[in-house]
């Protein structure tokens, strides 16, 4: 009997004191705060060792059993969709409430106005609290970082399950349009009210703070993996030093053999260099980097005081002959708008023998189709034959040009 009645005293004691127990949990992270107020509390809760203390720091923090206590009870909350019953009351406003408004409001039907107008005031209410529940819930997430989960991998399926949820919501919200929530009420001064200022509002602030959230529960997913990765290193080492103890993490240990070729060789990295010139704490390291530049003393320019008479017939007119390629380009372009069928700048290389490399040649006629004026642009149409990078999938080699007129 002596240990059941120790569990009711604690069980009474979370309850006197439930108050600073749940604010601990829900708003600082399971600390509750060295104030003199709550000696009377801490001192029962440390009794039936619900808190302890962190010697190292000197914070009072609640045990790991009345955190899970807690999380278990909010779980049900937590897991709310409350993207679906936000849907739902925006389906019965648009085909229930406000049509029987608007027949109510033709008819002149003073009691039935005053009835529909309340229970369009309660969903509209409703709504905009389940969607700050909502928004409240993942920003819950990123504050406990999923603390209540132990295991690291659950963890992070944890958090892909949140940002899943996360973004449907957010993706339900961009679907409501402001010219929307403008053309529903008319002239209506209440639906105005409503609609066009209290609940555009909330979902805008809504999707503004989901937004926030999906950015920052992404971020907390790569540094669980950047801990997760970090702990298998951490424990692959532990077991290679307790099944060898004399073990030396070497480069001459590993079986390159194993590893794929693309991570055996090495690609030149293109890396260029530039002075920090607005940063005042490289200000030393420029100036050592100077001392050694030789300095070339110029005077100025010698002044030449003799004028001599400019005759204009002296000179001839210079005619400046466009770029061969260029003018190329442009006669296959014309030659392309003419045409009935495509025409290939691969091919227009070789028959018109340009001395040119052939990748000039194809960023010659790039520039020049998109020099056109809008209107020759948009009949032309250009197509792009190009291949994979196999080394960089993300890359492509353009191999040749088709244009064609747009009929």
């Amino acid at each position: 009997m002596a240990s059941k009645d120790m569990a009711l005293a604690a069980l009474r004691t979370l309850h006197k004191h439930g108050e600073l127990v749940i604010d601990a949990h829900l708003m600082h992270r399971g600390l509750i705060p060295d104030n003199p107020e709550w000696d009377t509390a801490i001192g029962a809760l440390r009794k039936h060792r619900l808190i302890w203390t962190d010697p190292d720091e000197d914070l009072i923090q609640l045990h790991s059993t009345v955190s899970r206590l807690l999380e278990n009870s909010l779980l049900t909350y937590r897991r709310h969709a409350a993207n679906d019953e936000i849907a739902g009351i925006w389906d019965y406003l648009q085909n229930h409430l406000l049509p029987q408004y608007a027949t109510a409001k033709r008819k002149v039907s003073r009691p039935d106005i005053a009835r529909l107008a309340r229970e369009i005031q309660e969903s509209v209410t409703e709504m905009i609290q389940l969607l700050d529940q909502a928004t409240w819930r993942f920003s819950q997430y990123i504050y406990n970082g999923f603390a209540y989960i132990e295991d690291m991998e659950l963890r992070i399926r944890e958090n892909e399950m949140v940002i899943g949820s996360a973004s449907r919501l957010n993706d339900m919200l961009g679907t409501f349009s402001g010219s929307e929530f403008y053309r529903i009420p008319g002239a209506d001064p209440l639906l105005r009210r409503l609609f066009t200022r209290q609940l555009s509002t909330a979902l805008a602030r809504g999707h503004k703070e989901l937004t926030n959230a999906l950015h920052q529960l992404r971020e907390l997913q790569y540094r669980l993996r950047a801990n997760q990765e970090q702990s298998r290193l951490i424990h692959a080492f532990d077991t290679a030093y307790a099944n060898n103890p004399g073990f030396m993490p070497e480069i001459e240990t590993l079986s390159l053999s194993a590893l794929p070729v693309v991570l055996k060789r090495a690609q030149p990295l293109n890396l260029e260099a530039f002075a920090p010139l607005r940063d005042s704490t490289q200000e030393q390291e420029l100036a050592r980097s100077v001392q050694g530049v030789h300095l070339v003393k110029t005077g100025p320019p010698p002044v030449d005081t003799v004028r001599y008479p400019l005759d204009a017939g002296e000179f001839v007119p210079l005619t400046v002959l466009p770029d061969m390629l260029v003018e190329a380009a442009q006669e296959l372009i014309a030659l392309a708008l003419e045409a009935g069928q495509p025409l290939s700048a691969a091919e227009a290389y070789h028959v018109l023998d340009i001395e040119e490399p052939g990748e000039l040649w194809l960023f010659c006629l790039i520039n020049s189709v998109w020099a056109l004026p809008v209107e020759q642009r948009r009949r032309l149409k250009m197509e792009f034959d190009e291949i994979q990078d196999r080394m960089f999938p993300d890359n492509y080699h353009i191999k040749d040009v088709v244009l064609s007129s747009r009929r």
